[in-house]
């Protein structure tokens, strides 16, 4: 009984808020989905059955949930009122950064590829390449959200500027990687924004995983960078440079750690060329592992 006199029943209900608007933003993310994509969604799910079309929806779903622990952070509002305004605030601008993310993606840095036709299609490597786009985006949206220590919507701009800085990096590592797949190609003029059309699962969860990872690397550079609330703008500069350097770091020990963990294994003919899933998914894990590593110890 004594326990129950101890809660705090304001912020019960301060907490009931925020879930029932998380719930709807949840629905509103599938309502946008299908306008996005021109189509019903559960229609496409469940009568058309197309799985690339559920693989993406789901990593929105991830996206947004992982977007939301920032979002929720954090003292309540001053009042119900506030604390609901505010959550749906900083839902629905979260929920356009992510759609935005896609979007860039799709048109700026795979744009020999459109992946939003290729889902529609039902092809599973663009689905898989879109689900590691929109989690990295909803993993540097959450950065930017815990990293501005600014109240209200002050603190608008500054998220959307730190998401301004991840999707430049992450540009850079996508580059990196279409790069570095036509040099390893064996004519070294292969396209992988071909390979994606193609359907290379594999190729395309070892490109999910780098994004994720880099991602969590970019959410580790704000550790090295405080929040100045008197210079802001050059705290963000900061955070964008340190997230390059980070970034690189990043690709050097992903490369040292493959080829510790797989001594003498061609990593590019197995997934480029032999499309072998689980070398894909050994190189996505020790990804997300090196991420994750770097945004513990470094934040």
């Amino acid at each position: 009984m004594s326990l129950l006199n101890n809660i705090n029943f304001w912020n019960l209900q301060a907490l009931a808020i925020d879930f029932v608007i998380i719930f709807i933003l949840f629905v509103s993310l599938r309502l946008v989905k299908g306008l996005v994509s021109n189509v019903h969604a559960t229609d496409e799910i469940a009568s058309e059955d197309n799985f690339a079309f559920g693989v993406s929806f789901a990593g929105g779903i991830a996206a947004l949930a992982i977007m939301l622990t920032g979002a929720s952070m954090g003292d309540f509002g001053a009042s119900l009122v506030d604390e609901a305004i505010n959550m749906t605030v900083f839902g629905v601008v979260g929920l356009v950064l992510i759609t935005a993310g896609r979007w860039i993606q799709d048109k700026l840095v795979l744009s020999q590829v459109s992946l939003h036709d290729q889902i529609a299609k039902g092809n599973l490597a663009a689905a898989i390449v879109d689900v590691g786009n929109v989690i990295a985006v909803g993993i540097v949206i959450r950065a930017s959200m815990i990293w501005v220590e600014t109240e209200g919507f002050m603190a608008l701009p500054i998220i959307v500027a730190g998401f301004v800085v991840s999707q430049i990096v992450l540009t850079l590592a996508s580059k990196y990687r279409v790069k570095l797949f036509q040099v390893k190609s064996e004519d070294g003029k292969s396209c992988m924004q071909q390979a994606l059309e193609d359907g290379n699962t594999a190729l395309a969860l070892r490109y999910a995983g780098y994004l994720t990872g880099t991602a969590l690397a970019i959410t580790a550079a704000s550790g090295f960078v405080p929040y100045d609330a008197e210079n802001v703008w050059m705290a963000v500069v900061y955070w964008a440079i340190m997230a390059v350097v980070i970034s690189g770091v990043f690709a050097l020990l992903k490369v040292l750690a493959m080829k510790m963990i797989l001594p003498g294994v061609n990593l590019s003919d197995e997934v480029d060329n032999q499309q072998n899933l689980g070398v894909a998914a050994i190189e996505a894990a020790v990804a997300l592992a090196i991420g994750l590593t770097m945004a513990s110890l470094l934040t």
